[in-house]
């Protein structure tokens, strides 16, 4: 893309944070961008996966707020390093979940071309993902507890701080900017992993991971790091529990493993009877 065209989509306005599938899809649809073969892949996917209508890639819209899951369904949020993956990954194996993760792997092959595009449009990619997330949880009908690694949180605070960082914001921020979407699936909580900058760093330096723009920026810009933090905890209409996840990452899976089964003893009772089901049948 152009320098002049990242200009012009710059002056544009467009939200720091989406609220609406309607509002991503302005921003992909936009002449500057609606152009590329990735936008166009990502909008067949939607359709493909149920989220966009196939003759007016418009949003299918759905009464999210009257699905009654049995079992409950958990985000895990924190900075890069802070021990989400494991954390999650603990949750579905102990107790049996279902382990889902942002962006989703039907559009991670995009990825790489988005995250190289102007703030607006790389959170437009991220926020397609959350609600095609979201249908994924949807569709499992809650048979089993749902946990995800990474959501709304993670898009809207990465938005919201590198608004709030900047010198010369495109769009004024205001306490509705910190909204959950009213059209995009709420879980039942949001584990937040909170870890000093000194955890982070060692945990992160040790992943099998690239070190994006963003995490580097994260490393070396204090005050970024604190307007993103910020804006995690200041989003509101789902609730979040703070964690504490400084301890050595087993303690930590230990710990959050208790908070959760404490939370939720329906997914304990639910692990029980399956693995007694289980034994009784061998």
């Amino acid at each position: 893309m152009s320098g002049g065209a990242a200009a012009v989509i710059a002056q544009k306005g467009f939200p720091v944070v989406y609220h609406s599938l309607e509002q991503v899809l302005k921003t992909l649809t936009t002449s500057e961008v609606s152009k590329a073969t990735e936008v166009s892949q990502l909008l067949k996917i939607g359709v493909t996966n149920g989220i966009l209508d196939q003759s007016t890639f418009q949003p299918k819209f759905k009464p999210v707020s009257v699905i009654k899951p049995k079992l409950p369904f958990i985000v895990i949020e924190g900075l890069d390093g802070s021990g989400k993956t494991k954390v999650s990954t603990c949750l579905q194996e102990k107790l049996d979940m279902d382990l889902k993760g942002t962006p989703p792997l039907l559009i991670k092959h995009l990825k790489e071309f988005f995250d190289q595009q102007i703030e607006p449009i790389r959170r437009a990619y991220y926020s397609f993902g959350n609600y095609l997330a979201a249908e994924e949880v949807s569709r499992s009908k809650f048979e089993k507890g749902i946990v995800m690694d990474r959501y709304f949180h993670s898009t809207a605070a990465s938005a919201l701080a590198h608004s709030l960082t900047s010198h010369t914001p495109t769009t004024e921020i205001t306490l509705d900017s910190y909204n959950w979407p009213s059209d995009l699936l709420k879980p039942d909580l949001v584990l937040f992993l909170v870890v000093s900058e000194e955890v982070r760093r060692y945990r992160h330096a040790f992943r099998n991971t690239t070190n994006t723009k963003e995490e580097q920026m994260l490393a070396h810009n204090g005050i970024f790091r604190q307007n993103l933090i910020d804006s995690y905890l200041q989003i509101r209409g789902v609730p979040l529990l703070q964690f504490d996840a400084n301890e050595e990452i087993e303690e930590v899976k230990v710990k959050a493993l208790n908070k959760v089964t404490q939370m939720f003893p329906l997914l304990l009772r639910e692990t029980v009877t399956k693995n007694l089901e289980q034994t009784q049948s061998n």
